[in-house]
């Protein structure tokens, strides 16, 4: 089958590209190399450099027959909209636009980005059905695209699927470059270290794991636990990507 990642040279769709091209696909992406890199994009993968805000380049993406469309080119996260959001909201919802208008004409089915922090002010434990009230311009780009894509499915009957996406860091991620980041992205290559926290690796059926000594349920991904010199627990997430 033959694939259009979009932001196919940043961190998660860089992994996706990777992914189809090891299960025998064949592989289309679109990067306007803002936060990607080209080193990112696996050699067999046809790459067209440019704007989803551009539809006529969605559209030559396109022009060779493509099987499904996993849209995760975005302004992903929340600085990237201070203090203008003009430009984050425009290529968030704009590019998305044109993503699915394509889609439509040519019936082809989406997997697109969404986030996780459309429940920043929601009470934990949380739910797909619960009611959201996005707090940023951020928030509200990824709220709008899923509330574009359910008209979609009302209106002309198009098949697409949300991800909303916690926070995800491993191999490839670099551009979001906080110290915590940074920290986790380097020890997904380490069995262990010690300074300044202990994470370990390990594999179960569930997949691949990193967990700090301070614990935390089970997940698909990456768990984390962070802490601090003296052994208290300084933070714990579950990350998810493969």
């Amino acid at each position: 089958m033959r694939y259009l990642v979009t932001g196919g040279a940043g961190f998660i769709g860089s992994n996706i590209v990777k992914r189809l091209l090891r299960d025998g696909h064949e592989v289309v992406v679109i990067d306007d190399m803002s936060l990607g890199r080209e080193e990112n994009i696996p050699s067999g993968a046809e790459v067209f450099k440019g704007d989803v805000r551009e539809r006529e380049l969605i559209e030559r993406a396109t022009s060779r027959g493509i099987d499904g469309i996993f849209h995760d080119a975005a302004k992903s996260s929340a600085p990237m909209f201070y203090p203008d959001p003009r430009e984050g909201v425009d290529v968030n919802v704009r590019g998305f636009l044109n993503i699915m208008e394509v889609a439509r004409e040519q019936d082809i089915p989406v997997v697109y980005a969404s986030t996780s922090s459309l429940y920043s002010r929601c009470q934990p434990p949380h739910r797909e059905d619960m009611v959201v009230r996005p707090g940023s311009f951020y928030e509200y780009s990824f709220y709008a695209r899923e509330g574009i894509a359910s008209l979609y499915a009302e209106l002309y009957g198009m098949r697409s699927v949300g991800l909303r996406y916690f926070s995800v860091y491993g191999p490839g991620e670099e551009h979001k470059g906080g110290v915590r980041e940074q920290h986790i992205s380097v020890h997904m290559g380490d069995d262990e270290r010690e300074e300044p926290c202990n994470i370990r690796r390990w594999n179960s059926d569930e997949g691949l794991h990193f967990r700090g000594r301070c614990g935390g349920s089970k997940h698909f991904g990456y768990e984390v636990g962070l802490e601090g010199r003296g052994g208290e627990c300084r933070d714990r997430r579950v990350y998810v990507i493969q």
